[in-house]
């Protein structure tokens, strides 16, 4: 998990230059059926909720199924990226990105046996290459196609350059847990809302 998730911040580092410098009103995937609504609260840590206990899990390709459709066997769920955003893909993780390249989007299966054995391990990891990591909403259970959701959102600073993010987490129970992470510019969730809502949309679970 350590490498895996190391990979992700890498890959979302790619957003930050084009961050710094820009202030605008944080925001966040519009789409209620999906994404827990953000309510204000005070700085603190992040919020777990248990999960039933799960069995290691060994890496598995996601491969494409065409028209922009994209298929994590393991998981066991399928979904469609936005045509003009970029993907980048290995045996372990796919990781889409806005063609501005201010928002990325990833998916993989945790090698935690439990949930909060993978939220406490993505905490200890952002933690590295981030500072002042915020929650701007409680760890909420939601719903998407069918499938619970465990969503939890907030903010941080890139320690390399002080570019400010925001963050936003969900695990999804599907066929086994997989776990979507995304990082975006401050204001660039509202910037790319539409695209958002109809990626998480398509999110569905197969057998």
């Amino acid at each position: 998990m350590k490498n895996l998730i190391w990979l992700v911040i890498l890959t979302a580092a790619a957003i930050f230059a084009g961050a710094c410098g820009k202030k605008a009103e944080p925001a966040k995937p519009a789409n209620s059926n999906t994404t827990a609504t953000a309510k204000p609260a005070e700085t603190k840590p992040a919020e777990t909720k248990p999960a039933e206990t799960k069995s290691d899990v060994k890496p598995a390709a996601t491969a494409a199924d065409g028209d922009n459709i994209f298929t994590h066997a393991e998981a066991g769920i399928q979904f469609e990226v936005p045509k003009d955003w970029k993907v980048e893909k290995d045996a372990e993780v796919l990781t889409a990105t806005a063609a501005d390249s201010s928002i990325s989007i990833s998916f993989w299966v945790p090698k935690e046996s439990t949930v909060d054995e993978a939220l406490n391990a993505l905490d200890a990891e952002l933690a590295k290459s981030f500072k002042d990591i915020k929650t701007t909403s409680k760890a909420e259970k939601t719903t998407l196609n069918g499938m619970s959701v465990i969503n939890i959102e907030g903010t941080a600073t890139y320690k390399e350059n002080g570019a400010m993010l925001e963050w936003s987490a969900h695990v999804i129970d599907a066929k086994k847990p997989v776990y979507a992470l995304s990082f975006a510019a401050p204001g660039m969730y509202e910037k790319h809302s539409k695209d958002i809502a109809a990626f998480v949309g398509s999110i569905k679970k197969i057998e």
